[in-house]
């Protein structure tokens, strides 16, 4: 398993020559012989949700994305909402990275993450 942190800066308003920095993405992979309906939920439900709620940031919210082999999920985690509702998945089903449109929803998925990362970690 391999752990992937994705981190984001943008100067400081108050002060130009200083930069803030702040987690938005956790990317968690494994091998592809976890490709199983069990292999996804264990994964999920169980090391995926304590490291997602382990490195939050000061507003407890953060993207996370699951991949397993050449598919992968992507998640939207808020530690402050209840627990059956911490974890939402940002699209439907698991994008095949090896299917003919698969490396375009990977991108979509890794521009939404870009483009509202910061705001969503506020």
């Amino acid at each position: 398993m391999a752990v992937i942190q994705v981190m984001a800066m943008r100067q400081n308003p108050r002060d130009s020559a200083h930069w803030a920095e702040r987690q938005i993405l956790l990317v968690e992979c494994k091998r592809p012989s976890s490709d199983t309906p069990a292999g996804w939920e264990n994964t999920i439900h169980g090391q995926f949700l304590d490291d997602l709620s382990q490195t939050l940031n000061a507003s407890e919210r953060i993207y996370g994305a699951v991949a397993i082999g050449s598919k992968v999920r992507f998640y939207r985690f808020d530690g402050t909402a209840p627990a059956n509702q911490q974890l939402v998945q940002l699209h439907q089903g698991t994008i095949d990275m090896c299917a003919p449109n698969g490396i375009g929803q990977v991108e979509s998925m890794m521009n939404y993450i870009k483009a509202n990362g910061w705001q969503w970690a506020i």
